[in-house]
């Protein structure tokens, strides 16, 4: 964003991740306990964090969203679709580059989805586990609606990233 020329101010609770922001403003915090004094006329919430399984921290997330963007402005979210869920299955390879990622597990139980992945990038492997509630289309509009935001529309063709405008305050 910032080779567009946007001012962006990246949050995260990791230093490391952080270090790789060179350009823009730099905040090291908690997103869901984030207090700035701006509002901005775009807000970005990626990594699928709307899909957290944690109790009451996805309401959090979406609440410093709405504290943090301006009246008429957009907030950009990109949730675990559920097409993309019904089809993870183990086995699965995908490669970019050097990376490959390769799917070791993938079960989607009552909404749940539990998945892990081995990645490899040249001579370096790791693994990373994780588990998402995955919402249906409607009741992803619903617990966008519930944080004081309409769906304005999809933003690609997976439904993975939606573009959601503050209601009236």
């Amino acid at each position: 964003m910032t080779a567009l020329g946007h001012h962006v101010v990246a949050v995260d609770q990791s230093a490391e991740m952080l270090a790789h922001v060179h350009t823009g403003t730099r905040v090291h915090a908690d997103i869901e306990a984030l207090a700035l004094t701006e509002r901005f006329p775009a807000v970005v919430l990626a990594s699928y964090l709307v899909n957290t399984i944690v109790p009451g921290q996805r309401d959090a997330f979406l609440k410093t969203c709405h504290r943090h963007v301006t009246d008429g402005g957009l907030v950009l979210v990109q949730r675990t679709s559920p097409t993309w869920a019904t089809g993870l299955k183990a086995g699965h390879t995908v490669r970019s580059g050097r990376m490959v990622l390769t799917i070791t597990e993938a079960r989607l139980e009552s909404g749940v989805l539990y998945a892990a992945q081995e990645c490899r990038h040249g001579d370096t492997t790791w693994t990373h586990a994780w588990t998402d509630v995955v919402y249906s289309d409607r009741e992803f509009e619903e617990v966008v609606e519930a944080a004081g935001f309409a769906l304005m529309r999809w933003l690609d063709q997976n439904q993975e990233w939606a573009a959601l405008q503050p209601l009236p305050r």
